[in-house]
């Protein structure tokens, strides 16, 4: 991730940006494919809501294809029928 001066002169901004796209990450890393990610901030991302930066970030994750069709949990689908409960 990189948020440089240029985005905004102040590090309390800067630091503000980053922890956001780091909560981002965090909620939704179980539904985006594998990978490494690069994020670089843009100048009109300075002082930009939180709201809008989740967003932005949504939408530019599926419009690139990142999101699972089914998210990932602990305990993976499986392909076994179920019992059928007859006690046979």
């Amino acid at each position: 991730m990189a948020v440089s001066r240029k985005v905004d002169k102040r590090a309390v901004e800067r630091n503000r940006l980053r922890r956001l796209i780091r909560e981002w990450f965090r909620h939704h890393r179980l539904g985006l494919v594998p990978g490494d990610f690069i994020v670089t901030g843009k100048p009109e991302a300075g002082g930009i809501a939180a709201e809008q930066l989740f967003r932005d970030l949504d939408a530019i994750a599926k419009r690139l294809g990142l999101k699972r069709e089914h998210a990932a949990g602990t305990m993976p689908g499986s392909s076994l029928p179920l019992p059928s409960g007859d006690g046979a």
